[in-house]
C-alpha cells in the first residue's frame, strides 16, 4: 500500500482498519504508509487506486504508456468499466463496508491473474 501524498509516510494503519483487518484474520499493525515512487512502475505489473483523484494522481507519475497501462481502480474488477470509488472510512466509520469491498476485489484480482497465467 502507497499514498500519493506524503503527510501519513511512516505511520501505522489507523487502529479502526487494524481492528477490521483483525477481526477478519489479518494482521496490518506492523504496516507503515509509504509514498508511491517511481520505481514502483517497473517493480510492479499492477498498481491499483482507489479513487479517481489516486488514479489521476498515480498516472501522472507514470513517465511512459506502458506504466500508465499498469494503473488500475481496483473496483473495476468487480464491477467493470463502472470506475466505482472505494468509500472513504474515516469519517463514516465504514472500515467493516471498506475491508468487504476489497477483500471481494483483491478475490476478483488474482482470479483473473489466475487466468491470464
Amino acid at each position: 500500500s502507497a499514498g500519493t501524498g506524503n503527510w501519513h509516510v511512516g505511520e501505522p494503519p489507523d487502529r479502526r482498519s487494524v481492528a477490521v483487518a483483525q477481526q477478519n484474520g489479518i494482521d496490518i499493525s506492523n504496516q507503515r504508509c509509504r509514498q508511491i515512487q517511481q520505481n514502483d512502475f517497473t517493480d510492479f505489473d499492477l498498481i491499483l487506486t482507489m479513487d479517481k483523484a489516486n488514479q489521476r494522481d498515480v498516472e501522472r507519475l507514470a513517465r511512459t504508456a506502458e506504466h500508465r497501462a499498469k494503473v488500475r481502480q481496483i473496483l473495476n474488477f468487480i464491477q467493470p468499466d463502472s470506475d466505482a470509488e472505494v468509500p472513504d472510512p474515516y469519517y463514516d466509520n465504514r472500515f467493516a463496508l471498506v475491508f468487504e469491498l476489497l477483500d471481494e476485489a483483491c478475490a476478483a484480482v488474482l482470479s483473473q491473474l489466475k487466468i491470464r497465467n
